[in-house]
Parts: C-alpha cells; structure tokens; sequence
C-alpha cells in the first residue's frame, strides 16, 4: 500500500513559515532605478532591525489551498489562525480553525518557557495533551514565531523593490516584492523540519540532494509601515512549488507513495499587530488539569 505523503495540515504550516526570500541574480539597473532599489534596501534593513527588538506581537495567519489527488479526489483546504507571541521568555497562545472540504476542526496550543524547558499544551477538539521540550528541541512552534521568520527574510533578501503601497490596519504601508532562488529554497527547507517527515517515506541521501530540482523561484510580498518601519503583512502564492515538490518526491520514491497530487492553490496570509502592545494570558486550569 502507497504512503500518503506527510500530514496535510502540518506540512504546509512548517513550510511556510521556515521559508525566507533571498536575492536573485540580474543585470544592473539604471541610475534612477538603483537611488529607488537603495532607498528601498534602507526601508527593509530598518524594518529588520526594528523586528529584533519587538518583545510581544499578535498575528493572524490565513492559508488556503486547493489540491488534486489521483482519481479525481478533491481536497480544498483553509487554515485560520490566531496568535500571541511573547519573545523572551518564550510565551504563546495559538488558536487555529482548520476546514478541509465539509469537515471543521479547532485546535489551540499554549506555549510556555520555564528555565531551560518549554512546556506545550494542545487542545483538539477538547482532548487536552502536554509535553515538555529543551528550549532547542521546540522546533514544532517555530512555524507560530513569526518575529522570528520575518526577520529571517529581511536579513536575508537583497535587490527587493518597491510595487505599490497600500493601507494596513489603517496604517500606511510600502509594498515590496523579493524572490526565492531555487538553491534558497533547498537551505530554507533543510532549515524547517521538513526533512523530518520526508525521511519517513524512506528516500536514499542520494535521492534527498535530488528533491530540490527544477523547483524555480518563488516571489513573495512584504508590506512595510511607512511611519514605524516595521513589517505588517507577507503573502505567497506557493501554488507551483508545493506541486514540484510532491512531484518530486513522488519521482524519487519508486512508486512507494502516491502520484498525482497536484496543487492548483496554496497562498498564504500572514499579517502583524499590537507591536510591544500584546494582551497578556493565562493558561487555562483545564491544560494541566486533563490528567
């Protein structure tokens, strides 16, 4: 019998948020353009330096997509999620709404740093379950650090440009576009965990190093607030890397897991708020009561 690859849900979500945008080769530009790329350049190099001192921060993450399956199955998903961050010491609260075609499930995860140990507590569907990690065994919220995956990108994105502007949470805003090179993308996906799931299907290293071709480039969207210069928004439209992806994975595992999968859309919403403003929480009694 044919695997199925990876859980659905929780791929995309560490995909997403493990993946930065970085620079991308071209011809140099005229005078003029260059004065614009360098103003936008300082733009994004202030918005990085301002994500790293951000203590706590809410954010909404919305991720729809659409994907095909052999014999004509039809999955059409949509993730909504909410969530409180707290930087130091860590301290999250996440509140997820997922649909997959008719059906709906709710799920929350509290995050919490005692000492050199983070303890997390999820709720599916009423069943409370926790587990205590090292603080740098906590890989499964890194995918929730959005602080942390923002000033990823920005560090790392050079020839960005500027293609609009635009008004979030009633703020002004540039909008900025960076792209994703195809050697980019294998560093960020070794980076995220995925390997993780994808060495279960049982691929050789040989067909691992293999995994990342003709995956292409990736474009990305920041939007960046004109008077705080912090990063307030980013979209993806991942659509045709997570159909190379699978399609990839499917090549190198001689039949072992199923074909067909294709994905006609997979875009991603993340938008930031209430910067050093978060409303503190509590963890609910119920979380360590369940036992």
């Amino acid at each position: 019998m044919k695997k199925r690859i990876f859980n659905l849900l929780s791929l995309p979500l560490t995909l997403i948020v493990a993946i930065g945008f970085t620079s991308c080769s071209g011809n140099s530009e005229n005078s003029e353009n260059g004065s614009n790329n360098q103003a936008i350049e300082q733009i994004v190099q202030a918005a990085a330096k301002n994500t790293d001192s951000i203590k706590n921060y809410d954010f909404n993450m919305n991720m729809d997509y659409k994907m095909s399956i052999t014999n004509d199955q039809s999955i059409n998903g949509n993730a909504m999620t909410n969530g409180v961050v707290f930087s130091d010491p860590l301290k999250m609260k996440i509140d997820m709404q997922i649909n997959v075609n008719e059906s709906s499930q709710n799920a929350q995860l509290y995050a919490e740093q005692n000492g050199n140990n983070i303890n997390i507590h999820t709720n599916i569907s009423g069943a409370w379950q926790e587990t205590t990690v090292p603080v740098g065994n906590a890989e499964s919220l890194n995918q929730y650090n959005m602080k942390e995956n923002i000033a990823l990108y920005l560090k790392n994105a050079k020839n960005f440009k500027e293609v609009g502007a635009d008004t979030i949470d009633g703020k002004d805003a540039y909008k900025i576009e960076g792209i994703i090179t195809g050697d980019s993308i294998e560093k960020v996906i070794e980076g995220s965990g995925m390997l993780d799931n994808i060495n279960s299907l049982g691929l050789s290293d040989a067909n691992l190093n293999n995994l990342y071709k003709n995956l292409g480039n990736l474009s990305m969207t920041v939007w960046v607030d004109k008077q705080n210069s912090y990063p307030v928004k980013y979209e993806m439209d991942m659509t045709a890397l997570m159909s190379s992806v699978f399609a990839n994975i499917q090549n190198l595992s001689s039949g072992n897991v199923d074909s067909g999968i294709k994905f006609d859309k997979y875009i991603t919403t993340v938008t930031l708020s209430n910067f050093d403003q978060a409303k503190n929480f509590e963890i609910p009694e119920e979380a360590h009561d369940h036992q």
